[in-house]
């Protein structure tokens, strides 16, 4: 009875110090080859096997990854790669580009997975230097979320920089 309380006291110490993470502060990441800001609330999880960086909240329903780009197809090749990566797997999906520059893409992609209701939002930033090709992708799930969470996915969209 003793080792079953002691047992319970403790798993419920560890939820208690696990729940008590400030996640209003932002977390920042400083790579050899990159540097992004994102928000307190997400934490390290394993998303995706080519991936540099991997972070997500799933209960918010909110991920974020980010590849080190070996290829070195063009600008416009890489961005039709890292898109159709996304599109693939979607029934119907919408493309829209934010922002297009000498040396990035920005783009958002809204689409539908069969039998889901919800729609599925990505927001990917490609950014293309010499020696250093870099592809951040932000997605969360549904319309209301997306809406919630717009202003957290720009802001480390634009934090999103390559190191010279």
């Amino acid at each position: 009875m003793k080792k079953n309380s002691l047992f319970v006291i403790s798993a419920l110490s560890v939820l208690c110090l696990a729940s008590c993470q400030d996640y209003s502060q932002p977390i920042r990441i400083d790579n050899k080859n990159f540097e992004v800001t994102l928000p307190g609330f997400v934490k390290e999880e394993d998303l995706a096997e080519d991936a540099v960086l991997e972070y997500a909240n799933r209960f918010r329903n909110f991920y974020i990854v980010v590849f080190q780009l070996k290829d070195s197809s063009t600008k416009d090749s890489l961005w039709m790669k890292a898109t159709q990566r996304i599109t693939k797997t979607l029934i119907e999906h919408k493309i829209d580009t934010i922002h297009r520059g000498s040396d990035q893409i920005i783009t958002t992609i809204k689409g539908k997975f069969k039998d889901e209701k919800e729609p599925i939002f990505y927001t990917q930033k490609l950014i293309y230097r010499q020696g250093n090709r870099l592809l951040i992708t932000v997605w969360t799930r549904g319309q209301e979320r997306y809406k919630k969470y717009e202003t957290e996915i720009e802001s480390i969209i634009s934090s999103f920089k390559p190191k010279l």
